[in-house]
């Protein structure tokens, strides 16, 4: 994401350089252009560019669909909220783990058990923070949560319920249950809440 990132912000640049020495309006279509080429190539189902300065917006466009659905609705230049949640993991929660490895407060390859003691017997005394950092736990890619459990008490106590699928280490399958256990380990580790960690460690 982030090279396309900079890809778009390196063509608003070379656009608004562009249209000031011919005296008119910033041409955005090479920006538009990028953005449908990653919907065409499945990268995305749909995708919004607001450009602007601190006094007015310059373009503002919008892509595709909100979902794969050829029936989802398409999404608002003005009012449409993308749903980055997975971003908390690779900042929030691993950038926790990582500062609170740094003081010596974690270890990445310490058993989880030590952290989580609710996560412990049988093959899951084998599995390490590391392991969840690289997703080698073994556990399953996700559990409907939001569907089985009305409380974060329940969602948890659902987790440590759960079997591993896999031999720990034996391979990588991508999985929210390893980072929500990286956030019990880290709420364990720091003695206080996931976001105060971050608040103070990351942010």
């Amino acid at each position: 994401m982030i090279p396309a990132l900079l890809v778009v912000l390196g063509m608003v640049g070379a656009a608004q350089s562009a249209s000031a020495e011919r005296g008119r309006g910033p041409d955005f279509s090479r920006v538009d252009a990028a953005v449908r080429e990653g919907i065409r190539k499945g990268i995305y189902p749909g995708a919004v560019v607001v450009i602007g300065t601190s006094e007015r917006i310059l373009h503002a466009q919008r892509y595709g669909r909100l979902t794969w659905s050829a029936r989802s609705a398409r999404p608002r230049s003005d009012s449409t909220l993308w749903d980055l949640a997975s971003l908390t993991k690779v900042v929030g929660t691993t950038g926790a783990v990582l500062r609170l490895v740094d003081a010596g407060v974690m270890e990445l390859d310490a058993p989880v058990s030590r952290y989580v003691p609710g996560f412990a017997g049988g093959a899951r005394d084998q599995v390490t923070i590391r392991m969840l950092l690289n997703h080698t736990s073994g556990l399953r890619a996700y559990l409907p949560l939001y569907r089985t459990a009305s409380s974060r008490e329940m969602a948890i106590t659902q987790l440590l319920a759960d079997t591993l699928l896999r031999q720990p280490g034996d391979s990588a399958v991508y999985s929210d249950l390893n980072a929500i256990l990286l956030g019990l380990a880290v709420e364990s580790a720091a003695g206080m809440p996931l976001d105060s960690v971050v608040r103070r460690e990351v942010l």
